[in-house]
């Protein structure tokens, strides 16, 4: 047994339980959910390192020694600890995507709905947002734990050894880069879709308090106009809250399929 446990905190292993650290901790970093919510440091100093002994085994079985064999040597492993975190946090920033969207969303409906002012600190960012992309934060967030999501990125992780094991090889190649600007591209889609019913139904609204303000040019419809967008934006909003949580646990799960195959 003693055998088995110098074994197990040889320098080679001690080297990939940190390197598999390593990409969990750049995911964690970038992904939504973990940086999208005030989380403690600790917590997620937790969360790496026993996703990380749960992970390490396997690529420990996987991992040729030879490969790592000269990373004693401190630039090659600075080298190795960079690309691991860098795949880790591609990883989650593809998937943050989605919430860039959604939060994208809610600041078009603001702006709409004459709500564009009425900014909160988002404590993550320390930056002043508008309510109703927060409201829609929230909603992503619970959709998100819902379906599972965390569960996505950390089963993505682990399948990116098999695409991409411990070893100096990794190329931004041709169809990696065109799915992260598809993954890009898809902020305008998510944000527009999202939105499309309530911000079609706040145009015609516009649109007849326009033809009001013509035909009764004695009537102040600014002071009409914008309780009456609020009011109706607000009542939409929750009116489509269950499909909006529907199309979003849809959306979600297809994109994070998506993401898991990024490096096929």
């Amino acid at each position: 047994m003693m055998t088995d446990l110098m074994l197990m905190l040889s320098p080679i292993n001690l080297i990939i339980f940190v390197l598999v650290m390593a990409r969990l901790s750049g995911m964690i970093a970038a992904a939504p959910f973990f940086s999208s919510i005030p989380m403690p440091m600790q917590a997620k100093a937790i969360i790496v390192f026993l996703a990380g002994f749960i992970m390490y085994p396997v690529v420990a079985a996987t991992t040729a020694t030879p490969v790592l064999g000269n990373v004693l040597d401190l630039p090659a492993l600075l080298v190795l600890i960079t690309k691991e975190v860098l795949i880790g946090a591609l990883i989650g920033f593809c998937a943050n995507l989605i919430f860039v969207g959604i939060q994208m969303a809610g600041q078009i409906l603001a702006m709409q709905m004459g709500l564009a002012i009425s900014d909160v600190l988002d404590p993550v960012t320390q930056q002043n947002v508008p309510v109703l992309g927060q409201f829609y934060m929230f909603i992503a967030s619970l959709t998100f734990i819902f379906i599972n999501g965390h569960v996505w990125l950390f089963s993505s992780i682990y399948d990116s050894y098999k695409i991409i094991p411990l070893n100096y090889d990794f190329v931004f190649t041709g169809p990696l880069i065109e799915k992260i600007v598809f993954f890009s591209s898809q902020i305008f889609n998510i944000a527009f879709e999202l939105i499309v019913p309530i911000y079609a139904v706040l145009i015609i609204t516009a649109m007849i308090l326009g033809l009001m303000s013509k035909s009764l040019p004695h009537m102040n419809v600014f002071m009409v106009a914008l309780p009456i967008k609020i009011f109706i934006g607000l009542a939409l909003m929750c009116m489509f809250t269950m499909q909006t949580s529907t199309y979003l646990a849809g959306l979600m799960e297809t994109l994070l399929k998506n993401i898991d195959n990024m490096f096929l």
